[in-house]
């Protein structure tokens, strides 16, 4: 890996979350988060970069939002039928 490891709350390396950066930046609805996360993605190629503090807790909440997200909506679509009842297959 090119980056040290970092380890926090939501247990995701550096490198991991600069992986999903690339999904926050195309998918984001929120301008600010997607220039963020395109910041992020910049930074991040140059090895000797880390973080701050507060730039790894928003980028470990926004990787945190974006699989809750995704989790929840492959749940629901998998769970429902098209009239919205489950399905109990």
């Amino acid at each position: 890996m090119r980056h040290e490891m970092l380890q926090g709350p939501g247990g995701h390396s550096l490198d991991e979350l600069l992986y999903y950066m690339r999904s926050v930046a195309g998918r984001s609805d929120n301008e600010w988060e997607r220039n963020f996360a395109r910041s992020m993605l910049r930074h991040g190629k140059r090895t000797t970069w880390h973080p701050s503090p507060k730039q790894e807790r928003i980028m470990r909440r926004m990787v945190s939002e974006m699989l809750t997200d995704e989790d929840a909506s492959l749940i629901d679509d998998e769970s429902t039928d098209e009239g919205g009842r489950f399905n109990h297959a």
